[in-house]
């Protein structure tokens, strides 16, 4: 992707095939927890760890980028492809942990519901599978906790994907600060963000995913709209303020980020 003048066609491709690959690879890794365990604490404890690596991810994501282009001068495209190639190693290296770390639950200890639904499945065809998986999915939706909870899914994720579009541009030309300050700030968050995945473990586990998510989505709100205050008070400059608004807002989005995923393995 780093090699100039290959046409769009060969850019698109290449896109398609690392997105269908991702995927590939993304999906089962999703689904492993449930797959390992039906014990609400150790399914807590393992969603926990999925999700702090993926923090710490972000983490490295927000400030690397950042280094190369001082080091290489932001001119310089190779700061691009050693970051890809940074990122490539890291992340098969994680896979190569997940591979021999993880594992599935014997059939020893499946219940007789789940083996019944089993051999149903080894005996249907494509057409059946197809038509069954649609029949599940629509069900599952008329269930009204359901809908709820993935309200709270989609709305929480959308949110943070909102807010992570914008809030470059509000630093920027409406704070009136640096694009290194942007960087900086979200850097911040994503360290307060892993911060409250641990810190989310232990709290799901003795007072349970309601109250855990209600006092991070208060986090992230105040911090949204002291944001917006800043603006307005004339104290956009004032680093320590954004500081400090930026580490509650890292802690209201790990929470966010945590708490519903939790719940739904």
């Amino acid at each position: 992707m780093w090699v100039g003048d290959m046409g769009f066609w060969y850019y698109l491709l290449t896109y398609l095939l690392f997105d269908i690959v991702y995927t590939m690879i993304l999906v089962p890794y999703e689904t492993l927890v449930p797959e390992m365990t039906d014990d609400f604490k150790q399914k807590t404890k393992f969603s926990g760890a999925r999700i702090s690596m993926a923090q710490m991810s972000a983490i490295l994501a927000s400030f690397l980028p950042g280094v190369l282009l001082t080091i290489f001068g932001k001119d310089n495209a190779v700061s691009f492809f050693y970051a890809s190639l940074v990122f490539s190693v890291l992340c098969a290296m994680m896979l190569t942990f997940v591979w021999f770390f993880t594992w599935e639950r014997p059939r020893e200890e499946w219940t007789e519901a789940a083996l019944r639904a089993e051999e149903e499945k080894q005996n249907l065809s494509l057409s059946q599978s197809l038509n069954r998986l649609f029949i599940e999915l629509s069900s599952t939706l008329r269930i009204k906790i359901f809908r709820q909870h993935l309200g709270m899914y989609l709305g929480g994720y959308i949110a943070q994907d909102v807010f992570n579009a914008v809030f470059t541009y509000y630093v920027v030309f409406v704070l009136m600060q640096e694009a290194s300050m942007a960087s900086n700030l979200l850097g911040t968050m994503a360290i307060f963000q892993f911060i409250a995945v641990i810190a989310m473990i232990p709290l799901c586990i003795r007072f349970g995913p309601a109250p855990s998510y209600r006092m991070v989505v208060v986090l992230f709100g105040l911090s949204s709209l002291s944001y917006a205050v800043l603006y307005y008070a004339g104290l956009s400059d004032v680093y320590s303020l954004l500081l400090l608004i930026s580490a509650v807002a890292g802690l209201g989005r790990g929470g966010i980020n945590y708490v519903p995923w939790n719940t739904y393995t």
